[in-house]
């Protein structure tokens, strides 16, 4: 790596680095409900409890990569040091596909729009990467692929091999970057023992994957994870709750989900989204084009994501941020192309526009920063409940919760989830319709979560339960004696802690 190359790399480096000590220092609460369920697992498997959420039922509903990652914090950490562990980890890891990013740019783009590519990833994927979820993790790997791809190519085995060994952590990493390997199997170019060299590429991945799914079957009885099978339930609940589902059918419905996207388009993250898929996908084809060209696989991977999530998934579950690492990626991309196309137009101003795009999509990344830390508060009440929980509940409360994450790693009580994403195979597929049994065979004391103002227990604010699951809640309700509410006042649901009387 050259000087001219190795500067703008620190700086991007240091600029990621940046962003993620501007949020920690903000007071945003930066680890997701969701990236809870990891801390908490991985802190079971560490102390040797198992694949666990709540110390007693065994679950899969994680990706298995980051799940080790944070297993091992846990064991190195000092004492109640992990979670800041785990977050400066992922710091580094934003950062550190930053980097990536700049550096696979180059070889295709000047430095200007490198830098601007990196610095577009960055303002796409902050607002996630450090969120506890496997998304830092995700995006240092797949731009380590598109800089493999751009840099080495798979001209021969050797080559493609590299990129083989990244995506097989890629799919341990996130399992749907087999969509990858599948682009990037087919664009391996014609040539002298092409065969080899696509088994190259695909075949550490496939072997991989061929062995999580082993795992799987033989330590729960199912190939693939939990998590997933659980927001296939709910998507198809939504379905047929759709209004477009009623007006033209389940064809209908998935067109209007395919379209929720354009409901939003005053979104950074919704923008990036689209352009990552179609805008990249068309720029690719245009002959002047050189990054998204070289990276057309990386596009059409991440167009067949989208539509995948599209028919699999139902409303917002489709377009979760934590999910998409190919469409900001593309984005970026396709951003520092325009960038470069421009500059070259701009004869005396040439160094000038890159230099102004980036101020720009540094101000628009800090414009976001201030709007997130305005829309995170919500998410508070939760982290006051497990406060709550820690001062007034007696070491041996079993606590049921459907938004389990915060309560799980910092109530120090034991939490069972109750939505099924870090659950048992079992509370999935019958349990859970059986609440009223589930918590009396399972010595549930109490139950903490966000619950709207409606009947004496209230209605739980989650997706799960006001879909096929609320009417055994709402079987279970008359037994609730609210012991406890938080959160600001004017909302339409507070969270609540409700004692759990015993059944007559």
């Amino acid at each position: 790596m050259t000087r001219a190359t190795a500067v703008p790399a620190l700086g991007v480096l240091l600029y990621a680095s940046l962003v993620g000590a501007a949020l920690w220092t903000a007071g945003v609460p930066l680890t997701h409900e969701d990236g809870f369920y990891y801390f908490t697992i991985a802190r079971n498997v560490a102390a040797g409890n198992g694949s666990t959420f709540d110390g007693v039922h065994p679950t899969n509903g994680y990706h298995p990569l980051w799940l080790l990652v944070l297993a091992g914090v846990h064991r190195l950490a000092p004492s109640g040091r992990a979670l800041v562990w785990g977050t400066v980890l992922q710091g580094a890891l934003m950062a550190a596909s930053a980097a990536l990013v700049f550096l696979g740019g180059r070889r295709v783009l000047a430095k200007g729009p490198a830098v601007l590519a990196a610095l577009v990833f960055v303002g796409l994927i902050e607002r996630m990467a450090l969120s506890g979820l496997e998304l830092a993790l995700h995006a240092t790997l797949v731009a380590a692929c598109a800089w493999a791809w751009l840099a080495l190519g798979a001209h021969t085995t050797r080559r493609a091999l590299a990129t083989g060994g990244l995506l097989a952590l890629g799919v341990l990493a996130r399992l749907d970057v087999v969509l990858l390997v599948a682009a990037l199997a087919a664009a391996v170019p014609q040539g002298e023992a092409r065969r080899a060299r696509v088994l190259a590429v695909a075949g550490p991945p496939l072997v991989a994957l061929a062995a999580y799914v082993a795992w799987n079957q033989l330590a729960f009885g199912h190939p693939f994870p939990v998590s997933a099978a659980a927001k296939r339930l709910w998507s198809n609940a939504l379905v047929l709750r759709d209004p477009a589902y009623a007006a033209g059918g389940w064809a209908w419905a998935k067109v209007v989900n395919a379209l929720f996207v354009a409901r939003h388009l005053t979104s950074t993250w919704v923008l990036g989204l689209a352009v990552g898929t179609l805008g990249a996908v068309a720029l690719s084809f245009t002959p002047a084009a050189r990054a998204t060209r070289a990276l057309r696989p990386f596009a059409v991977a991440g167009m067949a994501q989208l539509a995948a999530y599209v028919l699999l998934h139902h409303g917002e579950l489709t377009y979760a941020r934590w999910y998409y690492v190919l469409p900001p990626l593309m984005a970026a991309f396709t951003a520092a192309e325009v960038v470069a196309w421009a500059a070259d137009r701009a004869g005396r101003f040439r160094d000038a526009v890159p230099a102004v795009a980036c101020v720009l999509a540094a101000l628009v990344t800090a414009i976001g920063l201030a709007r997130w830390r305005r829309e995170e508060s919500a998410r508070l009440p939760l982290l006051e409940a497990a406060v709550w929980a820690r001062t007034h509940l007696p070491a041996d409360a079993r606590i049921g919760a459907w938004n389990a994450g915060s309560l799980g790693y910092l109530s120090g009580r034991t939490v069972v989830n109750l939505d099924g994403l870090v659950n048992s195979w079992a509370f999935l597929e019958s349990e859970q319709f059986h609440l009223c049994a589930y918590w009396e065979r399972n010595g549930i004391t109490h139950l903490i979560d966000a619950f709207s103002e409606d009947g004496p227990g209230g209605t739980p604010v989650v997706v799960p339960v006001v879909l096929p699951a609320s009417q055994a809640y709402a079987g279970c309700a008359s037994r609730l004696r609210r012991v406890w509410e938080g959160g600001p006042e004017g909302r339409p649901w507070r969270v609540r802690a409700y004692a759990l009387a015993s059944a007559p």
